[in-house]
């Protein structure tokens, strides 16, 4: 199910003949997703871009809030198709800038996080969870947006870490946290997993 929301989060319907709903989720970057409508279906008008759209699965699971971005139409032998494309929530936090020269010293983890969230124009986003408490020295200049500086937070530490969101609420909830290493499932060989591609990258191991 898609929950169609406007710019102020408030809900505008549900698009039953939504289809091809791929979701891409990695780690620590923007999620992007995608969804299709027939052409004449009425529910198109919604779609205008920069709306919200919030995935619910049949079973109820929230696979969170996404933003309409520009439309590709899609012409096939059967009709015509409007697929849009969409991306995370996260990646609004490129809509407010760092203007000058900002620096942190002497700032912990969570500190520096919500100094930087501070600078929102429009609060969309909260510091949650923090499972850090580290003391960098961070510096930033005429930044094209928060979200890059928000991500190289945690680049410096020597642990694993992981951005998690709650969308469900508004403003959205920005975690970061150590993420579980508790197994939670198990994909077999030639049984769930049906292909798999290794790639060897060595461009950033670097040696002195």
């Amino acid at each position: 199910m898609i929950v169609v929301k406007d710019k102020n989060m408030q809900e505008l319907g549900i698009l039953e003949n939504a289809y091809n709903i791929p979701i891409d989720r990695v780690v620590n970057e923007v999620w992007q997703s995608s969804f299709s409508l027939p052409k004449d279906d009425p529910k198109n008008e919604l779609c205008s871009h920069l709306n919200y759209i919030e995935i619910i699965s049949p079973t109820g699971r929230n696979y969170g809030m996404y933003r309409i971005m520009p439309t590709e139409t899609v012409k096939n032998s059967s009709g015509d198709t409007i697929t849009y494309k969409c991306e995370h929530v996260f990646s609004t936090l490129l809509d407010d800038v760092i203007d000058g020269y900002v620096q942190f010293t002497g700032y912990n983890t969570r500190q520096v996080l919500q100094s930087l969230l501070n600078m929102q124009e429009t609060e969309r986003w909260v510091l949650g969870q923090v499972d850090f408490n580290y003391t960098y020295e961070y510096a930033f200049e005429n930044e094209n947006g928060l979200l890059a500086p928000i991500l190289s937070i945690p680049k410096a530490f020597n642990e694993p870490y992981e951005f998690t969101f709650d969308t469900s609420v508004y403003p959205w909830v920005l975690n970061l946290v150590k993420p579980s290493t508790e197994i939670k499932t198990e994909i077999r060989w030639g049984k769930d997993m049906i292909d798999f591609n290794e790639v060897s990258d060595p461009t950033d191991i670097v040696n002195y």
